[in-house]
């Protein structure tokens, strides 16, 4: 007790002997100086220092909540700090101990690689955040900026072309963004991710969500959808049955219709009347890529 350092160096040849003989190290926060005393370090900053070390892809803490708690309770899945921190400081959800833990996370990941991410889950739900791609817990990192457009010549349109027919697979008619009457559109840094909002019977329409397939997981779908909630009172988006991204989009929407090959989805409150004049235009609209008979 009092007896306190920080980190100035980390032994990563005597860690990789003991991972190479296949034994998990278990660092304690406990240091030398350069005299060999003992002197007590802060937990954070051994992390910290470890990970600048050996820069590693994920980064996982460990807590009895399992991750960051919203006002009610509910574990936030992600957050995206250069997008999501300042938004979420003003609401009220981020304050006192989080905001604390989240300032310390934004320290670790300043320096480390883009790719670098941190998880917070609970000792239960460690299995699934280091086995599966959903995880369990919050998911954290540096993120990308999302920017705000409502002209489409604020738009890169070869880039925002190819982010979305790489995403679909699909190639858009020729003169598709000549033909969308643009509403706002969300444009993640080096469009690794879009949202183009159109106008359907005088609702929001999300007429193209594309997110690059090595930015899927990163947290910016949660990102984009906050956004578009904060904006739009009420939005409304279709989705082929078939499409993977479903089981994401029933998750977000408060109300979904299955019309043919359809689902339309919406968020927001609405009347059955208005939902259902705004669910017969969207289902008529025509295809947009040409190997669905766009022309």
């Amino acid at each position: 007790y009092g007896r306190v350092g920080e980190p100035v160096s980390v032994d990563t040849e005597t860690i990789d002997t003991h991972v190479a003989s296949g034994a998990t190290p278990i660092i304690g926060c406990v240091g030398c100086d350069a005299e060999g005393r003992l002197v007590n370090i802060n937990a954070d900053a051994v992390a910290r220092a470890l990970a600048l070390a050996l820069q590693p892809l994920k980064i996982v803490f460990l807590t009895g909540t399992g991750g960051l708690l919203d006002t009610e309770g509910r574990i936030i899945s992600s957050i995206n700090l250069d997008a999501d921190l300042a938004a979420l400081e003003a609401q009220g959800v981020v304050h006192s101990g989080m905001k604390l833990k989240l300032q310390e996370i934004e320290k670790l990941l300043e320096p480390l690689p883009a790719s670098t991410s941190v998880s917070i889950t609970s000792p239960n739900g460690l299995v699934r955040e280091l086995f599966t791609h959903g995880g369990q817990g919050t998911l954290v990192r540096r993120g990308d900026r999302v920017r705000r457009e409502a002209q489409m010549s604020a738009l890169d349109i070869g880039r925002t072309r190819a982010l979305v027919e790489e995403a679909f697979r699909k190639t858009l008619q020729a003169d598709y963004f000549d033909a969308l009457p643009l509403r706002r559109a969300y444009v993640a840094a080096d469009y690794r991710a879009a949202a183009l909002l159109t106008d359907v019977d005088g609702a929001a329409f999300l007429d193209k969500f594309a997110v690059a397939r090595d930015a899927r997981g990163g947290g910016l779908s949660h990102t984009l959808f906050r956004m578009m909630g904060e904006d739009e009172p009420v939005l409304y988006w279709r989705s082929r049955a078939e499409n993977a991204f479903n089981t994401f989009y029933t998750a977000k929407a408060d109300g979904l219709v299955k019309a043919g090959d359809w689902h339309v989805f919406w968020m927001g409150a609405v009347s059955l009347a208005d939902a259902d004049r705004a669910i017969d235009a969207i289902v008529k609209r025509p295809p947009s890529f040409l190997e669905d008979g766009g022309a």
